[in-house]
C-alpha cells in the first residue's frame, strides 16, 4: 500500500513530533508498504530518525496568499505520489485539500483539542477553517486518536471508523537496563520537552516538587520557568548527547 503521510514538520528539527513521525513511517516502511512523508523544506539536514524514508517537500505558506495556492501544502506532491491514502495530522487546511479525499481515502490523526488552534493560529485562517471544517471531517474515510478522551469530544462528533492509538517510542531502540541499578539518595525525576507549549504542564511539575521536597526534578527544553521551587533544575534546551548524559 502507498501511504503519503502530510505533515507540517520540518525534519531537519529534533522534536519529538517529528520524531514520533519518523517512527511511525519505519514502522510502515518494515510492515511492507511504500510511505512517503509530504513535509515543508527542511532548514538543514534531515534528522537520524527519517533516515531511509522518502521525504517529498514543499514550499511552507508564509501568508494568506500562499495559504490560498490550490496546488500547495503539499497537495500537488500527494498527486505526483499517487497514494492509496493519505495520512493527515488534523491541522488547519485549505478548502482545495477537500479535492484530495475524492480522489484518495483521507485518514486524520487528531493529536489536539480544537481549540488549542488558537494558540498557534491566525484568527482569519481559524475563520476560515470554520466555514469548511464539517466537510472535511466528513470527508474522512477514518480517524486515529491519541486518547480516549480526545475520541470522545464533541468537535470530531463527525468523523468515522475511528481507532484509539497512543503515542508510543520504539522500543528495539531503548537499551536494555536490566543491570542498572540506582544510585542511592533522593527520588529523581526528569522531563524532556521542546518548544515551551502550553500541554506540556510544566507548572504542573513544579506543584508536585513543592509537594515532594526531597525528591530532585530536572526540566530540559523550556526555556521560560518561572516560580519553581529549589528543588527544580531548569536546564534549558540541550542537543540529545547532553541530556542522554544527565540520564
Amino acid at each position: 500500500m502507498r501511504i503519503a503521510y502530510l505533515c507540517f514538520e520540518d525534519f531537519s528539527g529534533e522534536t519529538g513530533v517529528a520524531k514520533k513521525i519518523c517512527l511511525q513511517a519505519q514502522h510502515w516502511k518494515r510492515a511492507g508498504h511504500d510511505v512517503a512523508l509530504i513535509a515543508p523544506k527542511m532548514r538543514g539536514e534531515r534528522i537520524e530518525a527519517a533516515d531511509g524514508l522518502e521525504i517529498r517537500e514543499f514550499d511552507f505558506p508564509l501568508g494568506t496568499k500562499k495559504y490560498l495556492d490550490p496546488n500547495g501544502m503539499g497537495i500537488r506532491e500527494i498527486r505526483k505520489f499517487q497514494p492509496d491514502i493519505i495520512y493527515n495530522r488534523y491541522f488547519i487546511l485549505p478548502p482545495w485539500h477537500l479535492s484530495l479525499a475524492k480522489q484518495f481515502s483521507l485518514v486524520f490523526e487528531v493529536n489536539s483539542e480544537e481549540s488549542e488552534f488558537a494558540l498557534y493560529h491566525s484568527r482569519p485562517k481559524r475563520l476560515l477553517h470554520a466555514t469548511w471544517r464539517k466537510k472535511f471531517l466528513k470527508s474522512a474515510a477514518g480517524a486515529v486518536f491519541i486518547s480516549k478522551e480526545l475520541s470522545q469530544k464533541r468537535d470530531y462528533d463527525l468523523l468515522k471508523n475511528r481507532v484509539v492509538i497512543a503515542n508510543g517510542i520504539d522500543r528495539p531502540q531503548v537499551e536494555n537496563h536490566d543491570d542498572y541499578e540506582r544510585t542511592p539518595g533522593p527520588a529523581r525525576l526528569f522531563f524532556l520537552g521542546n518548544g515551551n507549549f502550553p500541554w506540556h504542564g510544566v507548572d504542573k511539575i513544579c506543584q508536585l516538587a513543592r509537594h515532594l521536597p526531597d525528591a530532585k526534578f530536572d526540566i530540559v527544553g523550556d526555556p521560560t520557568i518561572n516560580d519553581c521551587p529549589p528543588n527544580v533544575i531548569r536546564h534549558g534546551p540541550l542537543p540529545k548527547n547532553s541530556y542522554l548524559e544527565l540520564l
